[in-house]
């Protein structure tokens, strides 16, 4: 009884090290993205897409972008729109916080959905209540003049600084611990 208490330790103790090198290999590869995303500057073709403006805008925009922070949400073909269309409103929260520090930000909702579902996808963007136009990009300009923006839909929300280089990665609204994330990042924006 005693051999096989200690053989079920052992086995245990490999599994949480080998979960923890896991872990640790997961959390450098994204370190590595993460800085070689910082080192690229990003595009954006707005020339290039449609916009949609809500029903009522309350944000006006500077006059000069590039004096302007901008965070942009990019959602590509592959993510469901109509599942990101429902959670836009959440975005009017976060807004209003980064507001309320005194920083400028502009915000840059890009879509890019499937060929042939713009009238639907306007639709429900009108619904949807997000006080903010967004893009549409159907020829996919975004991803084709910055190819290196991964995939992975957690590299797809990022801050720009004035520069257009990226200087916080993350999706505020997916859970409160990177909405914390984000409002400690924007406190450190004022105090510069």
């Amino acid at each position: 009884m005693h051999s096989k208490i200690t053989f079920i330790c052992i086995i245990m103790c490999i599994m949480l090290v080998l979960i923890h090198m896991v872990y640790a290999f997961r959390q450098r590869k994204m370190d590595e993205e993460y800085e070689f995303l910082k080192s690229v500057k990003v595009s954006i073709p707005i020339e290039n897409m449609t916009v949609f403006k809500p029903k009522r805008n309350i944000r006006t925009y500077s006059e000069n972008k590039n004096e302007n922070y901008k965070f942009i949400i990019y959602h590509d073909s592959l993510q469901c729109s109509s599942c990101e269309l429902k959670r836009l409103t959440i975005w009017n929260s976060i807004i209003s916080k980064t507001e309320a520090f005194g920083i400028n930000m502009d915000y840059y909702f890009i879509f890019s959905p499937l060929k042939g579902s713009e009238d639907k996808f306007k639709s429900n963007y009108l619904d949807s209540r997000l006080l903010y136009p967004i893009y549409i990009d159907t020829e996919y300009k975004f991803s084709k003049v910055n190819p290196f923006i991964l995939k992975k839909n957690r590299y797809h929300c990022f801050v720009l600084d004035k520069g257009n280089r990226i200087v916080f990665i993350g999706n505020p609204t997916k859970n409160m611990d990177m909405e914390n994330k984000y409002l400690e990042f924007i406190e450190k924006l004022k105090l510069q």
